[in-house]
């Protein structure tokens, strides 16, 4: 009925009167026309009985006297009905006596009379008994056709039918014009309501009407009119005020907004500027002791300048704690994606904090599945800022035990390298967890609390993991240590090949070794690293337990890897009491990350191999490849560690632009005590003219100098070389620790960049990378490398 919802009222309305007139009208003639029928047949029915009993009672005589002619001449008066079609007369017998036929054509079969009356195939049948005296003398059948009555009904139908035009055509008259009474208002109500939602004028009203029902609904839809446009007024007034409250609250905001960028630059600034103020001495602090420290003193000296070296090393690490954190609530601090030695950063990292563990007493563990690759992309910096801060908590919270740092492969869904530290120490208590990672909380923030510290180091980890893909968790249980770990997506460069364990062909594979520890941590950081070389360990926790061994394999154990702080048997004892064959050559010490050990020092103990602890995977290989090989390859009883000193095979000619006079002392010190010459320049503008007239290999600039800064400095350089085709190394030294920093310096044409205060190993490192890029930088200087690390 979708159609009928389409059409308009109107139209509506004037169909459904057509619509009950119709069916009215058609309801009444279809009763008229069925009762008029039902009379018809009952009046021919009765008519037809009429005349058979005439036609009987004629008939009594002929029958009785069976004159067959005389009841045919009596039937012949049938002739004057043209309703009946045929007659007959039949005996007692029911045989036909005597019969009458209008026509041919309406004669039928007949069969046996029986009284009644029949209506059947377009006719009416009546049989009436015929008597005389009281007694049946026959029956008379007189038949008559229905056509008549279907006449009749034609006729009553024509006649209804044009009764049913009339009515119609009177029936719509009359709806048209009733129609537009009841409809015209609806119609105009419907037109105001259509002006008023196209125009949203709301001040037009609908014309009163009369009738109830019509005129309360247009008194009703006025009176919506009326409160629509009362709100309407209500609304319009609170948006202009709304308009105005949010004008006034935007030009707040906005002046809120410029306030907070101006604090902001002023915040960066100030940042910036106190990084410069403190740094500066700070350079001088540190070199300086580092100068003193090169120096012959006695013991109390000594101790004294390791004191200045050690506290001004904590102030700066506090200072750089301040630093990243006020980098990391800028926004402004961003992550690496550079290749970078893994198993180097980790080793270097946990040698870094060895000595500071040993002298508590401590055992740091390092240790490096030998599945995961060697060199992947990813922040260097950043991995060892977190892992150094990670292991400093654990060796300040842990007064004995171990300190445990573990790299593993993780290769259930994506590849990821999962980073942890585990310690011995105080613990953390349950409800402290979740607020060790928020910026200046601790687990023990009383004034009585046993260890200091700002509480934003494991914050910064934190942020730094989390740059970083990761995530950091801590497990702890209060008075049984900690576990902090924390995954990194894997990235291998595509031109690394990962270091995954597989059949070695190394003189080492198949070798029994001896491992003794009374560490079970790193007793287990030791087998896993000679088993991924193919060897067979041997594991013993002290020295007795170690010689059993020995005594009971006959000597088939060639190699000793020895820990020279048994709690049960010092290294002198161990060494006298191995079976016949062995001696210290066989041994191979884990000496502390001191170096010190007099039990082994002397000359008849035979030991020619030491290592330092936390050992290395390739250190352990060195070493024991050594061991077994020609007698001339074997050291002498050298240590073997990495030098953390670098030595540069050329001695060159330095140009150092510093306004600092105490920056200017510690650099000359430096670099003079290996042999370098050096020539200095108090600001921009005189290291710019000693570079015009004088050869240099390479030039260290300040970036902050008065006349003309050093990034000034150096593009005039640039432009100098532009016409010479030659390039010096420029390397930046500067207070300057943020990345964009370095970025300035980069696009001044600076090639490397030292953060200051600046210390000895990466001041000479930095010097080393000049030499050995210096040709290179020469020959191709658009090709030079980006801005060096920051120290």
């Amino acid at each position: 009925m979708i159609w009928w919802h389409r059409l308009s009222y109107r139209t509506q309305l004037l169909s459904a009167i057509l619509s009950a007139s119709l069916v009215t009208l058609g309801l009444a003639g279809a009763g008229l026309l069925t009762v008029e029928l039902i009379q018809s047949r009952q009046r021919l029915a009765q008519h037809i009985k009429s005349s058979a009993q005439i036609v009987g009672a004629n008939a009594t005589a002929a029958l009785a006297f069976n004159n067959a002619a005389d009841a045919e001449e009596v039937m012949e008066a049938l002739k004057n009905d043209r309703r009946i079609s045929s007659a007959r007369i039949c005996d007692q017998r029911g045989q036909v006596f005597a019969r009458y036929e209008r026509s041919p054509r309406t004669a039928a079969p007949l069969g046996r009379c029986q009284e009644g009356t029949e209506f059947r195939e377009g006719e009416v049948i009546v049989t009436r008994p015929v008597r005389a005296g009281g007694r049946q003398m026959g029956l008379v059948e007189v038949r008559a056709d229905l056509e008549p009555l279907t006449a009749v009904a034609f006729r009553f139908l024509a006649v209804s039918g044009v009764v049913v035009l009339l009515s119609v055509l009177v029936a719509t008259l009359i709806g048209v014009y009733f129609q537009r009474l009841i409809a015209a208002p609806l119609q105009r109500l419907a037109a105001t309501a259509s002006s008023i939602t196209g125009q949203h004028d709301y001040t037009v009203r609908a014309q009163p009407e009369s009738g109830a029902e019509l005129g309360r609904l247009v008194g009703w839809f006025n009176d919506m009119l009326s409160e629509i446009e009362q709100r309407d007024a209500a609304l319009q007034k609170n948006g202009e005020e709304l308009e105005a409250t949010v004008a006034a609250r935007t030009a707040e905001l906005l002046q809120a907004k410029e306030q907070a960028e101006e604090s902001a630059r002023l915040k960066s600034e100030f940042l910036a500027n106190m990084s410069h103020e403190i740094r500066t001495p700070m350079n001088g602090v540190l070199g300086m002791a580092e100068v003193l420290l090169a120096t012959p003193l006695d013991p109390e000296q000594r101790d004294c300048a390791e004191t200045l070296q050690g506290s001004a090393a904590g102030l700066l690490t506090l200072l750089n704690d301040i630093l990243d954190f006020s980098k990391v609530e800028a926004g402004r601090l961003e992550v690496e994606h550079e290749p970078f030695d893994l198993h180097d950063v980790v080793f270097q990292t946990a040698r870094t904090l060895a000595l500071i563990a040993d002298r508590k007493g401590l055992e740091l563990i390092a240790f490096v599945d030998p599945a995961v690759p060697r060199v992947v992309r990813g922040d260097a910096f950043r991995l060892r800022q977190v892992l150094l801060n990670l292991l400093g908590n654990a060796i300040k919270f842990t007064a004995q035990g171990e300190v445990e740092l573990t790299v593993d492969l993780q290769l259930m869904g994506s590849p990821e390298l999962r980073f942890s530290v585990r310690d011995s120490g105080i613990g953390i208590a349950g409800e402290k967890l979740a607020v060790i990672f928020e910026p200046f909380r601790q687990a023990d923030g009383s004034t009585t609390r046993r260890y200091g510290g700002t509480g934003l180091g494991l914050s910064i980890c934190h942020q730094l993991v989390r740059l970083m893909g990761g995530q950091i968790v801590v497990d702890s249980t209060e008075g049984e240590g900690s576990v902090f770990f924390f995954a990194l997506p894997l990235d291998v460069p595509a031109e690394a090949t990962p270091e995954l364990p597989g059949p070695l062909t190394t003189p080492l594979a198949g070798r029994p070794v001896l491992l003794v520890d009374d560490s079970p941590a790193h007793l287990r950081a030791l087998e896993r690293m000679v088993a991924a070389l193919g060897m067979r360990p041997v594991l013993a926790h002290s020295g007795e337990e170690a010689l059993r061994h020995l005594a009971a394999r006959g000597g088939h154990v060639e190699l000793v890897v020895l820990d020279t702080r048994l709690p049960d048997l010092d290294t002198a004892e161990f060494i006298r009491r191995l079976p016949a064959g062995m001696g210290g050559r066989s041994v191979l010490a884990l000496v502390p990350p001191s170096g010190a050990d007099s039990s082994i020092s002397r000359v008849e103990l035979g030991v020619r191999h030491r290592l330092l602890k936390p050992v290395s995977p390739a250190d352990l290989r060195r070493s024991l490849e050594a061991m077994i090989g020609p007698p001339a390859e074997a050291a002498s009883g050298a240590l073997l560690a990495p030098s953390s000193t670098p030595r540069n095979s050329k001695r060159c000619r330095i140009l150092v632009a510093e306004d600092n006079a105490v920056n200017r002392k510690v650099v000359l010190a430096l670099l003079s005590r290996e042999g370098h010459t050096v020539v200095t320049a108090n600001d921009g503008r005189e290291a710019v003219e000693a570079f015009e007239q004088e050869s240099f290999d390479l030039i260290l600039m300040d970036v902050q100098m008065p006349v003309l800064s050093g990034l000034e400095a150096t593009r005039l350089i640039r432009q100098r070389e532009a016409t010479s085709g030659t390039h010096i190394p420029v390397v930046a030294i500067t207070a300057g620790a943020f990345a964009e920093d370095r970025a300035e310096c980069l696009a001044a044409g600076m090639d490397f960049h030292l953060a200051k205060p600046v210390n000895r190993v990466a001041l000479l490192a930095t010097i080393e990378e000049c030499i050995r890029a210096g040709d290179q930088l020469r020959e191709a200087p658009q090709e030079r490398g980006p801005v060096g690390q920051e120290i």
